[in-house]
């Protein structure tokens, strides 16, 4: 049993360490990549690295991977999770998403105000990326941008009342007419009018 037990942790370790191997090659493709597309969203100065460490050897091998993240090139990268912003946070996920939906497809994927802080050609940039991602997953979108909703299949509207004093959440799919009108609104405002009304046909159409 002490032969065979040896025996096992000698291919434990030697897959281990084609497996690291294999990381550190890939990783730095992927921050290559990522930097790359995470300009086209917005983030001009980023800087994305994957961080390769030792870790006692298990399931998913003996390193320690985490990733680090700076969205000014003045500032050095530190643990994405405590320095980026929720709508950096929801753009990293949407490029890294986009990059490795090549390899795995067939998952739900919700944005939260993947747009925030953006506007313009920018958002109109991450709303075909969130299209494109679409094709591969399940993906809803939560935003206030017209330039990313009009790229949606389904556009679902929430709405909050407050109703005998409790608060009501209602989500209703919009038919082709109402698109129009809300698109019209998230244009314009409160005020609709003829011009909103046709920038949002051609939003549509476009």
């Amino acid at each position: 049993l002490r032969a065979e037990s040896g025996k096992i942790e000698k291919e434990m370790k030697s897959t281990a360490a084609k497996l690291t191997a294999l990381r550190k090659e890939s990783s730095a493709r992927l921050s290559k990549s990522l930097e790359k597309e995470l300009k086209e969203v917005g983030i001009k100065g980023a800087r994305f690295e994957v961080s390769i460490g030792d870790k006692d050897i298990s399931a998913d091998g003996a390193d320690d991977v985490s990733f680090l993240f700076s969205a000014n090139p003045d500032e050095a990268p530190r643990p994405l999770v405590r320095v980026a912003s929720g709508g950096e946070l929801s753009r990293v996920m949407l490029v890294l998403k986009e990059l490795i939906s090549k390899e795995d497809g067939g998952s739900v994927i919700i944005f939260d105000e993947a747009d925030s802080g953006i506007g313009g050609a920018v958002a109109e940039t991450v709303g075909r990326k969130i299209k494109n991602l679409s094709s591969s997953c399940q993906v809803i979108c939560i935003t206030h941008l017209p330039q990313v909703a009009k790229f949606a299949d389904t556009h679902l509207l929430v709405t909050k009342t407050l109703e005998d004093k409790r608060t009501q959440v209602r989500i209703r799919s919009l038919p082709k007419e109402e698109r129009v009108k809300e698109l019209a609104r998230m244009i314009g405002g409160i005020n609709i009018t003829e011009k909103t009304i046709e920038a949002a046909k051609e939003m549509l159409n476009g």
